[in-house]
């Protein structure tokens, strides 16, 4: 039982750094569509209005990162307990199928 508890949560490690590695890859990319948002911007508006688009954008995105974050972890939660379910179920019916024998 602890075995295979253990080969969920490597499974969910291993799945979280690919989650991370991903977000930091968008990151990347955002920051560099922020700079050239703003250098956009520049031309048709003043210096604040610009500061404050490219805030609202940025903490926009970080709402979106805690968003996909949050349902990553709603995701393997759920799947763990399904796992964890089919695992109790399976073991359950051995006992039975080992008890029935025994009895015979």
């Amino acid at each position: 039982k602890d075995n295979n508890v253990q080969l969920f949560n490597l499974d969910q490690k291993q799945a979280w750094k690919e989650h991370e590695k991903k977000k930091h890859e968008v990151s990347l990319q955002f920051k560099k569509q922020q700079v050239e948002y703003g250098k956009k911007l520049k031309k048709e508006m003043g210096f604040k209005e610009v500061k404050t688009l490219l805030l609202k954008r940025k903490n926009d995105f970080k709402v979106s990162l805690a968003e996909k974050d949050r349902e990553f972890k709603e995701y393997h939660a759920r799947k763990f307990k399904e796992e964890a379910q089919m695992l109790k179920e399976h073991q359950d019916q051995e006992q039975l199928e080992l008890a029935e024998q025994q009895r015979q």
